[in-house]
């Protein structure tokens, strides 16, 4: 989770500079952001299931 999201935010940054915009991306990177926050940073990316499943009262 936490080279994807570093990945995400080099693209974000990158599509920001070159006026792209990038809307599935940045719903995503919010996503691994939370996940991440929620201290599942070292997982891959089956951490982002755990991050939804989390949302919707499954876990």
């Amino acid at each position: 989770m936490a080279v994807q999201l570093k990945d995400m935010r080099n693209a974000l940054t990158t599509a920001s500079e070159i006026g792209f915009d990038a809307p599935i991306t940045a719903l995503f990177e919010k996503l691994y952001a939370a996940a991440a926050e929620h201290g599942l940073s070292d997982l891959d990316h089956s951490a982002l299931f755990m991050e939804l499943a989390s949302r919707n009262g499954m876990r």
